[in-house]
């Protein structure tokens, strides 16, 4: 019934206590709201990873009231189903799990990466649904200052290190930090040394975007022809 107000995704986020936009959690309403405010009223599938009570998923019914959301979970979450909303027990680290998902739901407008939030997880999925994610639709990671931890934080060891190691480049943050020279592939003078991996995402993407704790993809055809002169 909310979905008929012309409600902003903060307010609804925090109607439905999600920790997206919850004080001394997160404040993620305001960016979502101007990021995807764009599929509010068409038919966008949406795909979230991690699901915890559903709060979110709840809020992304009310959100998209002409769209379907597909939650998967490493644990059973059946009962979260219900309108416009399938669940499907699924682990993010899993080739299989993954590939299954994308046969039944594929492709997707919007993938929201709200799981493990452990670095090798975060890339993993994203370099699995990735090719499953419509041109034109975004792709997000929350909670990427897992990044930035290693040892214990909250309770748990997280396999980030700090931006001082050389390993940084290797964890999420510091991968797409790599990932976001290639998005000027059109422009490199020498094809020396060139990641080929990121050389064809890089024509894939037409911008990522950091904040604080979040980075987001979005995809589009950049596959420019260069104008430099001369080039090797």
């Amino acid at each position: 019934m909310l979905s008929v107000l012309p409600l902003g995704l903060p307010r609804i986020l925090t109607l439905f206590g999600s920790d997206k936009e919850r004080a001394g959690q997160h404040s993620y309403g305001q960016s979502y709201h101007a990021l995807l405010r764009k599929f509010r009223y068409k038919k966008t599938k949406l795909l979230e990873i991690g699901l915890l009570a559903g709060d979110s998923i709840l809020a992304w019914r009310c959100f998209f009231p002409f769209g379907t959301t597909i939650g998967i979970d490493i644990d059973d979450k059946a009962h979260l189903a219900g309108l416009r909303t399938r669940i499907y027990r699924a682990d993010q680290g899993s080739a299989a799990d993954l590939a299954d998902l994308c046969d039944r739901e594929g492709p997707f407008d919007i993938i929201i990466d709200d799981g493990s939030h452990y670095n090798h997880h975060q890339i993993f999925s994203f370099t699995r649904l990735f090719p499953h994610l419509r041109d034109g639709g975004m792709y997000i990671i929350e909670d990427v200052q897992t990044s930035f931890w290693n040892g214990t934080q909250l309770g748990m060891t997280w396999d980030g290190c700090p931006i001082s190691d050389p390993a940084f480049g290797k964890t999420c943050y510091g991968t797409f930090l790599e990932l976001a020279k290639y998005l000027n592939h059109a422009e490199f003078i020498s094809s020396d040394a060139l990641d080929a991996g990121f050389m064809a995402l890089g024509r894939q993407i037409v911008r990522i975007s950091f904040e604080h704790n979040v980075i987001t993809i979005h995809k589009g055809d950049n596959g420019l022809v260069s104008n430099v002169i001369g080039r090797n």
